[in-house]
């Protein structure tokens, strides 16, 4: 995930997100935001495995997980259907970024276990 996700091309809420999936809690600015997390995907790419730089079995609320990562795909589908241009473009990369966040944020998201009994047939 650290060579798909450039911190600069996501949301403030999305590099909250990530930053907190790590253990981090930043009261500072996007900019600062962007340098740590920045750093702990380094971190990782360098050959640092996820546990040491903070990365921890975070629970996050399933129906509020839901909401976020439908919130999420529908802006990327925006972007998407009003994109016109080439890989190289800030827009492009963007969207990538995003899609990679987001792919990574379903991958974590555990599902509660449903309650009901399946009835035998």
């Amino acid at each position: 995930m650290a060579d798909s996700i450039s911190p600069r091309h996501l949301l403030v809420s999305e590099i909250d997100y990530e930053l907190k999936f790590r253990g981090v809690l930043a009261n500072c600015g996007r900019p600062e935001k962007i340098t740590l997390l920045k750093r702990l995907l380094d971190k990782v790419a360098q050959g640092g495995n996820q546990s040491n730089v903070g990365v921890y079995k975070f629970t996050f609320a399933f129906p509020t997980e839901s909401i976020e990562i439908d919130t999420t795909i529908a802006s990327i589908t925006t972007l998407v259907a009003d994109f016109e241009g080439n890989p190289s473009d800030t827009l492009f990369l963007k969207i990538k970024t995003r899609l990679a966040h987001v792919m990574a944020r379903i991958q974590r998201l555990i599902v509660p276990e449903d309650d009901t009994k399946d009835e035998e047939i």
